[in-house]
């Protein structure tokens, strides 16, 4: 635009619904996100037009973001119901103004009735402090009240919260998907694994199992964490130690004869 005065009145400006701006001053995304989302609807709305083709090069110019980042992150929007895509040559992307349908955006509000989601691996448990009556939140909407013993609750804390994280980076791991997109999705995994009895060692056993004996791990794919949730229990069983034989021990009678037996 050169140093020409930026005015409303040279009629180059992009109308937004109010309630989308709120929406999104409410939602926790990365500066990358914001990004994507501002330049779409600088390329749809601010056009008047609901959907663009727009191709990961204009993507990586407008935005100014590797094009090869700029698949990972607008996937994430797209899984967060924020944008949306339609397949092509070039493909068509559009904005979802129906802000109640966004999902895994930490905005508690009536807009999105979601609460801000809290990564297992950051949550550090010996930095709790816990003084008087108050409440901490350790993770998700989970608090935590002061009652007797400090120690006894820190003890707790490190019951819960621990095993959980382990199985939540041995996820991470085993099926390569980015925490940082995927973090309610691992953590729910990772809470049904432990529910029923899975723990990090059997994720970590999965994953050998997985390469080993199954076409696609053959083919260097990584598992999803539904497929690890479907195959967890045979992958169990198929590498689990067989038990070791009775050993033979020899026993001398009173009267001296020797006997064989196994303990």
């Amino acid at each position: 635009m050169g140093n020409r005065p930026i005015q409303v009145e040279d009629g180059e400006y992009t109308r937004i619904h109010n309630a989308i701006l709120e929406a999104l001053a409410k939602a926790r995304l990365s500066g990358s996100e914001f990004r994507c989302v501002f330049y779409l609807l600088r390329k749809t709305y601010g056009w008047n037009k609901k959907e663009d083709r727009i191709s990961l090069s204009q993507w990586a110019e407008g935005t100014d973001t590797k094009r090869n980042h700029v698949m990972s992150i607008l996937n994430g929007l797209i899984a967060k119901k924020i944008i949306y895509k339609l397949d092509g040559y070039i493909p068509t992307y559009g904005f979802n103004k129906y802000t109640e349908e966004w999902q895994d955006i930490g905005v508690d509000s009536k807009i999105g009735k979601r609460f801000s989601k809290v990564l297992p691996e950051k949550v550090t448990v010996e930095s709790v402090t816990l003084q008087g009556n108050s409440t901490v939140t350790l993770q998700g909407n989970k608090g935590v009240t002061k009652q007797g013993n400090n120690k006894r609750q820190l003890k707790t804390i490190k019951d819960n919260v621990v095993p959980h994280q382990k199985v939540f980076t041995a996820l991470v791991t085993v099926c390569r998907v980015d925490p940082k997109l995927k973090a309610g999705h691992i953590g729910k995994t990772a809470k049904s694994l432990l529910e029923a009895g899975y723990t990090p060692d059997d994720v970590d056993r999965f994953g050998y199992w997985w390469a080993k004996n199954d076409f696609r791990g053959r083919r260097g794919e990584p598992p999803t964490l539904g497929q690890v949730i479907e195959k967890i229990m045979q992958a169990k069983m198929e590498t689990s130690p067989a038990p070791k034989a009775p050993e033979a021990v020899t026993i001398v009678l009173p009267d001296g004869t020797i006997q064989e037996a196994t303990a």
